[in-house]
């Protein structure tokens, strides 16, 4: 009995270790972000692939805050999403109207920068036994959108 459980709490430890490399592993294999026919709203498409052996269920949460001369403003998107393991799942998000406020000569692709107030992007990645939470914030600044940094990779 107690050979059965060491070997059950190392399988499971050894799981857990995994687990947690997982989110760090995962790979952009396309994006494209810009300004919607309307002008208004950026949305963003991204593929992104899992190398490991276990799947991936996510959350990703955008929160943009500033103010222009009309007053204050803010722009949100929470997306969902799975990556079976070894596989690639394509994600999509819009943020309402930021595309409004970003910054002036950035209107596509991988220069897409916004001044803002307040930035956080919030990340949230369930991997076999573990939830692993990543958050990012950003106050006072003119920051990148994600993904419309480096090479556009057309989807």
């Amino acid at each position: 009995m107690l050979l059965v459980a060491t070997i059950s709490g190392g399988i499971f430890a050894g799981l857990w270790e995994y687990a947690g490399s997982v989110p760090e592993s995962l790979q952009v294999v396309c994006n494209l972000v810009g300004s919607d026919a309307s002008d208004t709203n950026v949305v963003g498409i991204v593929g992104e692939k899992n190398p490991s052996y276990l799947a991936v269920d996510g959350v990703w949460t955008f929160l943009f805050e500033g103010t222009n001369s009309t007053g204050a403003w803010s722009s949100a998107n929470t997306t969902s999403f799975h990556i079976p393991a070894s596989g690639t799942t394509i994600i999509r998000f819009q943020l309402p109207g930021l595309s409004q406020h970003r910054y002036p000569g950035t209107s596509h692709g991988a220069s897409m920068r916004v001044n803002v107030t307040l930035f956080v992007w919030k990340q949230i990645f369930h991997v076999g036994p573990r939830t692993l939470n990543y958050t990012g914030v950003s106050r006072n600044e003119v920051v990148a959108v994600p993904f419309a940094v480096g090479d556009i990779i057309p989807c």
